[in-house]
């Protein structure tokens, strides 16, 4: 063998080394964040300990089946007369026709084919694949839960995939929340009339959804203007919320005065912070350049769409850092792809 040809099965052979010490390495990665998410200590509602895994699948899931149980309200006449008439008599006659196999089918092939498996592990393309063999079934099991409104349990099977702690250290199920729950954000006046107004509105609502609105999930965030003894009177009547000072609704701060930059310099810690992880690894420039493209730009993309942040050259300089390495870290900056 040449000289050439030795070089060549060296490389390979490094290549093979380094390709399975990154596999060995993602292995354990996952695994110490499986570990990290996962919920190994749970309190039971009369104050013991869930023991076993299964204790603990046991007590989420009858927390939740509680939560989200139906009261059978019958106070809705309040509610929909508020509601206009936007449905037309054929509007109403195409909504409630029966389907046919060329809506199902079109639904079934605008899946993206390797995307949203099923509990059983299929894809959508199982389905597109064998549309000919199962589109019998899979038709008549459609059209009989739009003609009797009864699906199938394994088709109606929720999974709560991910619950998203409230405080650092959580201990009971009602300090997590699943990550699909709707937030509500409501404004009014700091007045005792209003107040009552707010209150007798969510009194209708929980009467006609049969949904309790949870005080200790709520909070309350007055303005600057508002004086204490207002507050207080305001958070006597709204059955134990708490008054934040400052607060995140959808990702962002509530309150956004003129000094963004110290608003938000916790999106420029958790770029920092992710940017240090990554120099513990061995990686390529073709690999920086997709963590720098898909995550730290992707951090600052929702904020910016709100709001115009003073901090995007701190977070340029870091990346920039991170894109020529340790060695240049001192030198002058540069940003990706342009010259000094």
């Amino acid at each position: 063998m040449n000289t050439v040809g030795k070089a060549v099965k060296r490389g390979e052979e490094k290549r093979r080394e380094w390709l399975a010490i990154k596999v060995e390495k993602a292995g354990k990665y996952q695994l110490e964040r499986r570990k990290r998410n996962a919920i190994t200590n749970l309190q039971k509602e009369n104050g013991e300990w869930c023991n076993f895994e299964k204790e603990i699948e046991e007590e989420i899931t009858d927390y939740f089946q509680k939560l989200f149980k139906t009261t059978q309200p019958d106070h809705c006449d309040a509610i929909f007369e508020e509601i206009p008439q936007t449905i037309t008599s054929q509007m109403n006659s195409k909504l409630v026709r029966s389907v046919i196999e060329a809506e199902i089918r079109k639904a079934v092939f605008v899946l993206h084919p390797n995307k949203a498996p099923e509990p059983d592990g299929m894809t959508p393309i199982f389905f597109q694949k064998f549309w000919n063999i199962i589109k019998y079934d899979l038709i008549a099991a459609i059209g009989s839960f739009f003609h009797s409104s009864n699906m199938l349990k394994a088709i109606n099977e929720t999974i709560v995939t991910l619950l998203i702690p409230k405080i650092p250290y959580p201990v009971l199920v009602s300090q997590y929340r699943p990550i699909s729950l709707y937030n509500t954000l409501v404004f009014y006046k700091a007045t005792n009339e209003e107040e009552q107004q707010v209150m007798q509105t969510i009194k209708v609502y929980e009467e006609a959804s049969g949904q309790m609105i949870n005080a200790e999930k709520s909070c309350v965030f007055f303005s600057k203007n508002i004086e204490e003894i207002t507050k207080t009177e305001i958070l006597r009547t709204l059955d134990g919320m708490k008054d934040v000072k400052q607060s995140k609704y959808l990702g962002l701060p509530m309150a956004i005065g003129r000094p963004k930059k110290q608003i938000f310099s916790y999106i420029k810690d958790k770029a920092v912070n992710r940017l240090q992880g990554w120099k513990k690894r061995l990686l390529s420039q073709a690999g920086k350049e997709v963590l720098l493209i898909s995550v730290i730009l992707a951090m600052l993309a929702y904020a910016m769409a709100c709001c115009k942040l003073g901090l995007c050259m701190d977070i340029c300089k870091e990346m920039a850092i991170f894109w020529l390495g340790e060695l240049k870290k001192r030198k002058k900056y540069t940003g990706l792809g342009g010259k000094k």
